[in-house]
């Protein structure tokens, strides 16, 4: 009987039954002794042993002893489970994770890389990475990443790759050498992060930015611009009231008058795709402004095109203005008969409501979760490139031939969508036609319906009415004075806001009514207006602006402000909005 007294004392007291165990067995049936155990050292460290003994019987078949040989493998097993976990790492990253030779032939892919790229394992070793190739890089730009590596440094870098589908995905990648003992680089390892939808909310963000920017300068030139039409329009009028009607000079007026509104209604458009909207939205059934504007194009829509109209819409309200749903419902269904000029097709307009869960929301920002009206206009035309699809909403940008479109008209949609707290998306490919999608917040439905429509006001001179006219341009109140003394007012101006303060609190009593700019230095019109009204509540105020950021007709009214007017004005809309604000009507927006 062979004593393992003191040896047994030595191993990790969990491990000692397993390795009596063990040497009984290799007794009993004479069989060799292989196994993995723990001592503990003196000092307390632990180790891990490995043994490989046979049995050494006497001429009777008696055991005697045990030889083999006993090795310490503590650094071998860590090594071993530290590549077990790497392995694991390895093969459960949701990195795509690319090893291949020297020469780039793939070795071995991960289950990610099957996942994202649709390429089964089988399908890519033994293949290069050129399997992926979509040709959205150079040759250069692959030359310059295998000059990178083969010397030993490591790449980083950005792909657009297509899958087995043949859809492309963007991924950021990182490649390095390894090397042997000898520095020999044996093989390349790629690590590469998926980041399609990063880079489609980074391309959004970024959109987003630049449509904010262009909308922040078309206000600022709005604002210089409509002062400047507001006497172009307003002294083309006058002079048309002091000439012979049919006469050549007459004529010549008229015709800068008309240029001037072209201008005017220009300016408007900018403003459509500003982030700003002074028009006023109400609750309103878009299914009936859909339905009217779908009218009104079978008339300039080429006959070989068919309109094909599908309104399951119900009863769902949105908060809009008719006028610029109209606008945008034009100029997307004319985009869409440009498409298909040549070849004919069929335009389709479908209006129908969505749920929008939570899920959809995080893939498209902008969507909260909650019900929308969605409005989809389909065509067949030739489609659009990637590369004309990310710059459509970009102002002037035109694919057209000169002489039909200026470019404004999908950033005038981009602009609206926006002015309604909706949101555009846009599908297409070149020769599959255009497909665009918006999403309306839907809002509770109201008793009434919101057409609009301004209302008819008739023209009204004046009953002797003193009036006080406050702006910082001279050429404005020289213009504004003339008009309303041709209107039969008594007129007093001010080109300083502060002044104009001043003349009021000394006679409050002589002025029926206060027409103040909104943008003037030291006391803007809104701040002009609350202190009138400190002095005298009852008096009514007119604010005029070409472009304001801050006010809004609601806003107006919080100042104490009566009517709220956008420049430039015609003599017929200061007439009549002079009349109401001094008949005590109620607070409008023109």
């Amino acid at each position: 009987k062979i004593n393992f007294i003191f040896y047994m004392t030595r191993i990790f007291q969990e491990d000692r039954e397993r390795v009596t165990h063990a040497i009984q067995q290799a007794t009993e049936e004479n069989k060799p002794f292989n196994f993995e155990y723990r001592i503990i050292r003196p000092d307390g460290s632990m180790r891990t042993h490995h043994v490989i003994a046979e049995v050494i019987r006497d001429t009777n078949e008696k055991p005697i002893r045990m030889l083999g040989i006993e090795a310490d493998i503590t650094e071998l097993k860590a090594a071993q489970e530290e590549n077990i976990k790497l392995a694991m790492a390895v093969e459960q990253s949701a990195e795509i994770i690319v090893i291949t030779d020297a020469k780039g032939i793939i070795e071995y892919v991960n289950p990610s890389f099957e996942t994202i790229t649709g390429f089964s394992k089988k399908e890519a070793v033994g293949q290069t990475p050129r399997i992926l190739k979509s040709g959205k890089q150079t040759d250069e730009y692959y030359r310059k990443l295998w000059e990178t590596i083969t010397s030993g440094n490591t790449w980083r870098g950005r792909f657009i790759n297509k899958k087995k589908d043949n859809t492309y995905y963007q991924e950021d990648v990182t490649i390095f050498p390894i090397r042997d003992k000898a520095g020999h680089i044996t093989d390349f390892v790629s690590i590469k992060h998926d980041i399609t939808r990063e880079a489609e909310m980074e391309r959004q963000l970024l959109h987003a930015q630049k449509m904010e920017a262009i909308g922040t300068l078309a206000g600022g030139i709005a604002h210089d611009f409509n002062n400047i039409l507001s006497a172009i329009i307003g002294y083309s009028e006058i002079a048309l009231y002091d000439l012979e009607p049919h006469s050549s000079a007459s004529e010549s007026i008229g015709q800068v008058l008309a240029a001037g509104n072209r201008a005017k209604d220009l300016v408007k458009q900018i403003l459509s795709f500003s982030r700003s909207s002074s028009n006023n939205k109400t609750p309103i059934h878009i299914i009936h402004v859909i339905k009217e504007s779908i009218k009104l194009m079978r008339a300039t829509i080429p006959s070989f095109i068919e309109i094909r109209q599908n309104i399951i819409v119900g009863d769902l309200q949105i908060l809009g203005d008719p006028t610029q749903i109209h606008q945008l419902l034009i100029n997307l269904c004319t985009n869409s008969a440009h498409a298909m000029e040549e070849t004919g097709g069929i335009l389709e307009i479908t209006l129908d409501s969505s749920m929008v869960e939570e899920e959809s929301s995080q893939e498209y920002p902008p969507l909260k979760p909650g019900v929308y009206v969605r409005l989809t206009i389909t065509d067949t035309g030739k489609g659009m490139t990637p590369d004309v699809l990310q710059r459509i909403f970009d102002p002037y940008f035109t694919t057209k031939e000169p002489g039909k479109g200026t470019g404004l008209g999908l950033a005038v949609v981009h602009g609206v969508v926006k002015n309604h707290n909706g949101v555009i998306r846009v599908k297409s490919e070149p020769g599959k036609g255009t497909m665009f999608d918006i999403y309306f917040p839907a809002v509770e439905a109201e008793g009434t319906l919101g057409t609009g429509e301004t209302e008819a006001i008739p023209f009204a001179r004046s009953e002797e009415e003193t009036i006080l006219l406050v702006d910082d341009e001279k050429m404005l109140t020289d213009l504004g004075r003339q008009m309303l003394e041709k209107l039969g007012y008594r007129v007093a101006t001010r080109n300083s806001s502060v002044e104009a303060l001043e003349l009021f609190r000394e006679h409050p009593e002589t002025f029926d009514l206060i027409i103040t700019d909104m943008t003037m230095p030291y006391l803007t019109g809104d701040n002009l207006a609350r202190e009138i009204k400190k002095v005298r509540a009852d008096v009514p105020i007119i604010l005029c602006t070409g472009y304001s950021e801050y006010m809004t007709a609601r806003k107006a009214a919080a100042a104490g402000i009566n009517y709220f007017l956008i420049k430039p004005l015609s003599i017929n809309q200061l007439a009549s909005s002079v009349r109401i604000a001094l008949d005590g009507r109620e607070l409008k927006e023109l």
